[in-house]
């Protein structure tokens, strides 16, 4: 099972909670938003045997600090990488943490192995074809506040698969419960590396796992597409009865892929 540890490491001008279990390869796991937090993440422990798992809480979340002016979701994840004694590290990213994983292999492309996208919502510099799957949600903020916002967020459609599993709404109900949702009560300073991702993305040269679940939103499905054409070394998979959550919807058939890709040899290009 290997070492588990957890705690705080300084970035600029705050700190991240993090956890830490395992002693092999470290694999970085970036969560979603806007109330999620790094359990999320938690049937990913079964991969501890094999690898350094690292979940870690981003900044405005869960247990990390506020922010308290601008600051790069993209830059902190380097810092934790770094303030945990590692050069680079396979990143995994789901919804804004995909968000967050491109932007950073962009911006610190020494920093990432490999990434598993899984999925990414938004996709900077994409145009919604059918509309932001949580804008609805996102809109009853000005009118009925937080605790609307993340009602509605569970009901949300790309989360349909979700609530078929008892165990999974629990913990949504938890985490959005015990979430203090600074980023709802408040303008986040966060600043993009690059705003038109979309455009760098065959730039990004290290190999990605790309998952798409079948009963996600329409526009997360053509993100999850157009990444998989234009990154270069991008491999896609295909998860036909999950929404946004494939982590959580079916954690035995995710963790089966993210080994496989794990555990195929990384070599970067010349």
């Amino acid at each position: 099972m290997g070492v588990s540890r957890s705690g705080h490491v300084e970035v600029d001008g705050g700190q991240l909670f993090y956890v830490s279990d395992g002693n092999g390869p470290p694999v970085v796991f970036v969560h979603g938003g806007p109330f999620l937090d790094h359990r999320m993440w938690d049937p990913q422990l079964a991969l501890r045997d094999e690898y350094t798992v690292i979940r870690y809480d981003l900044r405005g979340y869960g247990r990390s600090s506020e922010p308290n002016g601008p600051y790069r979701h993209c830059d902190d994840l380097v810092a934790l990488i770094g303030g945990l004694g590692y050069p680079s590290a396979d990143i995994v990213g789901l919804s804004f943490g995909g968000t967050i994983a491109v932007d950073t292999a962009l911006a610190h492309p020494g920093a990432v192995d490999g990434l598993v996208l899984a999925p990414v919502a938004p996709l900077n510099g994409w145009k919604w074809v059918e509309g932001n799957p949580v804008a609805p949600a996102l809109r009853l903020m000005r009118t009925d506040g937080v605790e609307a916002v993340k009602a509605a967020f569970l009901e949300l459609p790309m989360l349909d698969a979700a609530r078929e599993h008892p165990e999974v709404v629990a913990l949504l109900e938890r985490m959005s419960e015990e979430s203090h949702a600074w980023h709802l009560r408040n303008r986040d300073p966060a600043v993009w590396a690059e705003d038109n991702a979309i455009a760098r993305l065959a730039e990004i040269d290290v190999p990605a796992l790309v998952v798409i679940g079948g009963r996600d939103a329409p526009d997360v499905r053509m993100i999850g597409q157009s990444l998989t054409d234009h990154l270069p070394r991008a491999v896609n998979l295909i998860m036909d009865d999950v929404g946004h959550l494939p982590n959580l919807e079916d954690p035995a058939e995710f963790n089966r892929h993210l080994r496989h890709f794990l555990g195929t040899p990384k070599p970067r290009s010349p």
